[in-house]
């Protein structure tokens, strides 16, 4: 897994694994793109992707992650196994179920998890119900981009407000995009 380091200076710096990771996503959102009978815009890709590299961001810095790297490695364990992490999902931790459907969005080669956007949808929107500010971020995410759902400003405006009062930054200022396309 790729490392995401913030710097002092609030700038984000990816490792080789990262940029990679990321150019991959990238190409693959592309090729869907041109694929698509659904109109794409370069603007909604390229704000996808802002979406993405915010989320890894968040979701390399969270605490809970932190402490689940140290336990995990005390063991001998892979913390970011898709596995462990289901199985922490599984058992109702809304940290946990988020990974799951942030897997589920984007796919893991290394474990064999397809992309299964239902399965995302499935995932985030248990933890966005018990109130957990990313999973919130990242549901309002499916429904701005039509990604396993029909693509609907409105709920994505109630995803991100929910999680910008929360303190969300990126949902923030998504919920202000959006809100440019309910007018």
């Amino acid at each position: 897994m790729g490392v995401l380091n913030v710097c002092a200076s609030g700038d984000t710096a990816f490792d080789d694994e990262s940029v990679w990771a990321l150019e991959q996503a990238m190409k693959k959102a592309t090729s869907e793109a041109e694929n698509s009978t659904t109109l794409v815009s370069k603007q909604d890709i390229e704000s996808h992707f802002s979406a993405i590299i915010h989320s890894s961001a968040f979701l390399g810095l969270d605490l809970q992650m932190r402490q689940v790297l140290q336990d995990s490695s005390d063991k001998g364990d892979s913390p970011f196994s898709f596995q462990e992490c289901l199985k922490r999902a599984e058992q109702g931790d809304s940290f946990f179920e988020t990974r799951v459907g942030w897997t589920y969005e984007f796919g893991d080669p290394i474990d064999g998890v397809q992309v299964d956007y239902i399965k995302a949808f499935e995932w985030y929107s248990k933890a966005a119900v018990k109130g957990y500010g990313h999973a919130q971020y990242l549901l309002g995410s499916l429904y701005e981009f039509g990604r396993g759902i029909e693509r609907d400003y409105e709920e994505a405006h109630k995803w991100y407000r929910r999680a910008s009062k929360q303190g969300h930054a990126t949902a923030w200022s998504a919920k202000h995009r959006v809100l440019k396309s309910l007018k």
